[in-house]
């Protein structure tokens, strides 16, 4: 699978969409409210039952919050201006694959040998491929210059890159790659041990807090980089890695 852009991830992400306002759901809401308890705590605030689906993003986000403040982690100006460079280069060229890839995909469409099975699939991945180009397309139609919320974008990605090398660096273990670049999930797993034993945060329901250590600590989730790759992946950014052609 190619590695999407930042703009074009954001840009299809799915969507929370808002609860329908009617009497019913109001008046379920009404019902709810009365039973809503607090299930955990991060950094003196509480975590109430009706935001159990967002549980491990809210302790996650303000812990590594935290992290970064007492290590004076953030992202420069270049810093940012490189990655956004970076990425536009990226873009291009992972537009030039999927135009390939289209093309490829047409040609082979038109073969009166495939199976079944064969065309359903290429016709799914030519699906995909025009997809991510309209996307793609829709995306660079709009001003060249990054605005306020690109640039905010960005340097939240470079933060958070440099807050997965320090983690690694004090903890080490192993490393996946999610679309977002390397994770140092073993580092996150003794980094948030330490900070629930310190007090940082506490989860009082059960099944939420096994929920919030299953990423953590499941190893059958994920496919580890070996060690050295592992190594390499946070050593330097994904964005300043040379790109293979496709």
């Amino acid at each position: 699978m190619k590695t999407l852009p930042f703009i074009i991830l954001c840009t299809t992400a799915p969507l929370v969409t808002a609860q329908p306002d009617n009497p019913e759901s109001a008046e379920v809401a009404k019902e709810g409210k009365e039973k809503i308890t607090t299930i955990a705590e991060v950094l003196g605030k509480p975590i109430k039952s009706d935001q159990s689906e967002a549980l491990t993003s809210l302790i996650f986000t303000a812990m590594m919050g935290k992290y970064a403040k007492e290590k004076m982690i953030d992202a420069t100006d270049e810093e940012v201006e490189t990655f956004l460079s970076k990425n536009d280069e990226l873009g291009k060229s992972t537009r030039d694959g999927f135009i390939r890839d289209k093309k490829r995909l047409e040609e082979e469409l038109k073969s009166t040998s495939l199976s079944d099975a064969d065309r359903k699939k290429k016709e799914e991945e030519l699906a995909m491929a025009v997809d991510v180009l309209k996307n793609m397309d829709e995306e660079t139609e709009k001003p060249k210059k990054p605005d306020a919320d690109e640039k905010k974008m960005a340097r939240e990605f470079v933060r958070t890159w440099k807050v997965n090398r320090a983690l690694f660096k004090q903890y080490g273990g192993r490393v996946i790659f999610q679309q977002a670049g390397p994770e140092p999930v073993d580092a996150y797993r003794d980094f948030l041990r330490e900070e629930e034993a310190k007090g940082s945060f506490k989860i009082t329901d059960e099944e939420s807090k096994k929920v919030f250590w299953k990423y953590f600590t499941d190893g059958s989730m994920h496919t580890f980089l070996d060690a050295k790759e592992g190594a390499q992946a946070m050593e330097t950014p994904w964005w300043l890695k040379e790109q293979k052609p496709e």
